[in-house]
């Protein structure tokens, strides 16, 4: 659990180096400048599928489901190259509330009285994905590199149930949190289709304390003359066995947009 010291002191170690490796590495100062940074910012939109089984209850949310329920959300990417070698961090952060009521009648002698039900489920989570990624080959046309790293995710997972029959109520509550540090290894490339054009691919597989967690994506990329677009799709997934998760997989198409400085 959070609690654990051991997850306290990887997820500081996650946090404060990867993102800290991002922000403070140093920046180019010209085009010419020897041994500089190159330093990338890749806010996105990720609109996905999200299939959630815990011990009490399994759980799909549609996009059109997540639009709904967003009480916030945050996604964003980054890295910072130099020659060979390339620092990458990529972080999601979101909120999601939805509730509903019903109403049953409930046969009681010769009343029907209504028993009314309020259900509310809240998901918060925390995923972040960082590492090193070193250049294994590269061509005019292709480019291709070796990916060791860290995945983090925090789940928090609450269901409520309120049940209301003849002026009494009582409510039943459910879920509980976890947080999961795992080790991955993996290739990412691209391949320039025409001069502007390009795919960016990227797969990676880990484990530690998940049973087993991947991830793969890949995007096709327009070069603007400041920036870069990108339209692809991420499959991310998890196996775990947790008192609070079981399994997580969270998959569907990506957008954003990649500026250099």
């Amino acid at each position: 659990m959070i609690s654990n010291i051991r997850y306290t002191a990887m997820a500081r170690w996650l946090s404060v180096v990867v993102l800290t490796s991002l922000l403070t590495a140093p920046a180019r100062a010209t085009e010419a400048e020897a041994g500089g940074w190159d330093l990338s910012l890749e806010p996105y939109l990720w609109m996905p599928v999200i299939d959630l089984e815990t011990p009490a209850a399994e759980l799909q949310l549609d996009f059109s489901d997540i639009l709904e329920a967003i009480n916030w959300v945050t996604m964003i990417a980054g890295t910072a190259k130099k020659d060979k070698l390339t620092v990458f961090g990529d972080v999601i952060n979101l909120k999601l509330t939805q509730s509903g009521s019903e109403a049953f009648s409930v046969p009681i002698g010769p009343f029907t009285p209504t028993l009314a039900v309020d259900g509310k489920w809240t998901i918060k989570a925390w995923i972040i994905t960082g590492g090193v990624d070193y250049e294994l080959a590269r061509t005019d046309k292709y480019s291709i590199g070796g990916v060791v790293g860290a995945r983090s995710l925090w789940l928090d997972v609450v269901t409520t149930e309120t049940g209301t029959l003849l002026r009494r109520s009582g409510a039943a509550k459910q879920g509980g949190s976890d947080w999961f540090i795992d080790g991955i290894v993996g290739m990412q490339g691209r391949y320039a289709l025409e001069d502007k054009t390009f795919l960016r691919w990227y797969g990676d597989v880990g484990t530690g304390d998940s049973n087993l967690t991947w991830a793969v994506q890949g995007e096709v990329v327009y070069q603007f003359k400041r920036f870069e677009a990108f339209a692809g799709y991420r499959y991310m997934t998890w196996d775990l066995d947790s008192p609070a998760l079981n399994d997580l997989t969270v998959s569907g198409p990506r957008i954003g947009a990649n500026f250099r400085f």
